[in-house]
């Protein structure tokens, strides 16, 4: 590969360099990474709980998420948006 980049250059101690780790490189264990299904399902519920949890905290992000039956009120001779808690 080095040839291609640079035919010119001399880089036959870079292969050998190349060559003699390919020979001591041994794998890595994986052992220590295994996830078991049971840690996965609960990590997974876990995330769904947060989101339902997080989707009910949302805040409105505009107007157009109000309701004509929930959001408005008529107050006399006016009208008044009115907003539960947790949406303001």
């Amino acid at each position: 590969m080095a040839g291609v980049l640079a035919p010119s250059l001399d880089l036959n101690w870079l292969t050998e360099i190349a060559n003699d780790l390919d020979f001591v490189a041994y794998p890595l264990e994986r052992f220590d990474r295994i996830v078991t299904s049971e840690v996965l399902i609960r990590a997974g519920l876990t995330l769904v709980k947060e989101a339902q949890v997080a989707r009910r905290r949302r805040p409105m992000k505009n107007f157009s998420e109000l309701e004509l039956s929930h959001s408005f009120a008529r107050e006399q001779d006016r009208w008044a948006i009115k907003l539960p808690g947790r949406e303001v």
